[in-house]
């Protein structure tokens, strides 16, 4: 049983550090502010409006559209992160376990 707990310990420690990992990807990237272009430019398409920009917190777009920055930066680190690390608890759950 004393196994099991350190097995467990040392996932819970992996996953920590795999969230830690995560969040300053996302908010520290370079490629962040390539992203978020490339998502205005399309939203802006969209919309037929190529002066649109987020701002306020509903009903101007602002949180939807970090949120959904966040969102891709997240899908991006995810695939950054299985390739890198087939053998990690990500791995595993893309059956990438060797």
């Amino acid at each position: 049983m004393g196994a099991d707990q350190a097995e467990i310990d040392a996932m819970a420690v992996s996953i920590e550090k795999a969230q830690r990992e995560r969040e300053e990807f996302t908010n520290n990237s370079p490629l962040r502010e390539r992203v978020s272009k490339k998502f205005l430019n399309a939203v802006r398409r969209k919309r037929k409006d190529p002066a649109w920009r987020p701002f306020g917190m509903l009903s101007g777009g602002g949180m939807w559209f970090e949120l959904r920055v966040d969102a891709r930066m997240r899908r991006i680190w995810g695939w950054q992160r299985a390739r890198k690390v087939p053998n990690s608890v990500f791995g595993l759950a893309l059956g990438r376990n060797s």
